[in-house]
């Protein structure tokens, strides 16, 4: 399956690119080689994502996880504030 971006803002209202992919989860190689093929995508990126315990619940909603994975990216440019972490590169 194909990765496939789009623009969206975070909760902040900060830029941020969303990569998507419909079945399996996304892998930095795979990442960095949909992005390498598009010059819109190049130059540095922070990728942002959660850490939840899996304590094993197996109770109402757990039907709803989506079957593929999203990752949320933010683009580093020289000479801008990380969106991350507020420092000039």
């Amino acid at each position: 399956m194909a990765i496939t971006f789009e623009w969206d803002k975070d909760r902040h209202g900060r830029s941020v690119l969303l990569a998507k992919k419909t079945r399996g989860k996304i892998s930095i190689r795979e990442l960095q080689e949909a992005m390498t093929g598009n010059y819109n995508y190049m130059g540095g990126w922070a990728i942002v994502f959660v850490a939840r315990e899996d304590n094993g619940y197996d109770g109402w909603g757990d039907i709803d996880e989506p079957k593929g994975d999203v990752l949320e990216l933010y683009q580093i440019g020289d000479g801008e504030e990380c969106a991350l972490c507020s420092v000039v590169s």
